[in-house]
């Protein structure tokens, strides 16, 4: 068994069992490892020993049902379960592997995919940019094209039907 580390963790059969207040803490971690590097959640381990509950059994249509409920709660973030899994004494588990979010891009990496899509596609409007960079939120696209303007950007035309381009060389 691996201990609890950033890629990993345990949780309580409990956490499926008791309804929302469960469900919206499991999401609430569920997203942070989809915001760092992903990871792996056991579930069905006691918080302090670590190992699964003596003679716990944990159906598969339990499994189906918390991934449904987590999917639904967890918006852009891959959850994958195993099947129901037994340690040495019997007692049953099931993995929750979460990958990491293509949606967190960190602001500089932002900033130069713009650039590219600009210098390749000169003058377009944020849902041009925004439908070549399907894995950008639009809003964080259209927040950072504005704070960009001025500075590394051109903006053309009205309010309705505005453009953009990469500001020339000086």
């Amino acid at each position: 068994m691996e201990s609890e580390k950033q890629t990993i963790d345990y949780k309580s059969i409990q956490k499926i069992r008791t309804g929302d207040k469960g469900f919206r803490s499991l999401a609430e971690s569920y997203v942070a490892f989809a915001n760092a590097q992903g990871g792996r959640i056991f579930i069905g381990y006691d918080d302090k020993t670590k190992q699964p509950l003596p003679n716990q059994v944990i159906e598969q249509a339990e499994v189906n049902n918390a991934i449904t409920k987590l999917r639904s709660l967890c918006f852009n973030v891959s959850l994958v379960a195993s099947a129901t899994m037994e340690d040495e004494s019997g007692s049953q588990y099931f993995i929750i592997n979460i990958s990491p979010s293509l949606r967190t891009i960190e602001p500089h990496t932002l900033k130069a995919l713009i650039i590219e899509d600009l210098r390749q596609h000169p003058k377009s409007s944020i849902a041009s940019i925004s439908s070549r960079l399907p894995d950008v939120m639009f809003n964080e696209l259209r927040k950072m094209v504005y704070s960009m303007v001025g500075k590394e950007l051109v903006a053309e035309g009205g309010r309705t039907y505005r453009v953009y381009t990469n500001k020339p060389m000086a």
